[in-house]
């Protein structure tokens, strides 16, 4: 019985991943595509969503050109946000938090949240739940993928939810 026991203890870590495997076979830098990002808002009765494509760099920064609804160049660094070049002054904590996710930045987030992973190679997927700090400003996160990330939903601690899917990457 003991025997079996371990055996199935045994079984159940060696289907079990991490971040740092995930990150061996997902690619999270130089990395670019099309994103359609849907935001369901407490305050707002429609949905409403945008679209365009992304370069996320070696360097870390995430560059967005949204073309739907409004064309607008938006670039993420240092968890700041950037539009037309300049700081903006937008309040858009899923924007400013994006290109970590998307990097898979383990070393950020295992600060801010409570890390669980699953699935292998072809699909993973990355469950995030807020520590202490983070909870005022986040509900819980998922991030899908495979080859690439493909798909993150932010649950904002007010209630909304943001997601962003991103599909032709190469």
């Amino acid at each position: 019985m003991r025997k079996l026991l371990l055996i199935m203890l045994l079984a159940a870590f060696a289907h079990a991943i991490g971040m740092w495997e995930i990150k061996t076979y997902a690619k999270t830098s130089g990395v670019k595509g099309e994103f359609a990002q849907t935001l369901n808002s407490l305050s707002i009765v429609q949905i409403v969503s945008s679209e365009g494509s992304y370069r996320l760099k070696n360097t870390g920064e995430l560059l967005l050109s949204v073309r739907t609804p409004l064309p607008n160049e938006l670039k993420i660094a240092n968890d700041t946000v950037y539009e037309d070049g300049k700081r903006a002054k937008i309040q858009a904590p899923e924007l400013t938090i994006l290109a970590r996710l998307m990097r898979l930045d383990h070393k950020w987030l295992k600060n801010r949240f409570k890390i669980a992973c699953s699935g292998n190679k072809k699909s993973w997927e990355v469950s995030l739940a807020p520590l202490k700090t983070a909870a005022k400003t986040y509900g819980n996160i998922g991030i899908k993928g495979a080859k690439f990330v493909q798909k993150i939903e932010i649950v904002l601690a007010n209630g909304e939810k943001v997601t962003y899917e991103f599909f032709d990457s190469k």
